[in-house]
């Protein structure tokens, strides 16, 4: 299965509900359509048939991005964490120094 981009998925998940608010408060034909076409967004894009099915999915899929979010965070303060090794930190006055001798 390919995964659909977090950003577009959420979006989904958004027109999904606005879709289901808007037919539920006032259905119509209209309200009607545009609620089967983000139903079969939304199962489309989690290989599903159902959009309960789509629902489940689409959570799994929103805890697993977040998940690989936490875990690209914790590598990054491993990291930065890490002490330096090398020689000592130039100081100001030795910049100078080396500035007024030419080097």
């Amino acid at each position: 299965m390919i995964l659909p981009a977090e950003r577009e998925l959420r979006a989904a998940l958004a027109r999904f509900a606005s879709a289901r608010i808007d037919h539920d408060v006032r259905p119509t034909g209209g309200t009607s359509r545009v609620l089967e076409d983000a139903t079969y967004t939304l199962c489309v894009m989690t290989s599903s048939r159902s959009i309960e099915e789509a629902l489940v999915a689409a959570d799994a899929l929103l805890q697993r991005y977040c998940a690989d979010r936490a875990a690209v965070s914790r590598e990054v303060l491993t990291v930065v964490d890490v002490p330096r090794s090398g020689g000592p930190v130039e100081s100001a006055s030795d910049t100078s120094r080396l500035e007024s001798t030419g080097a």
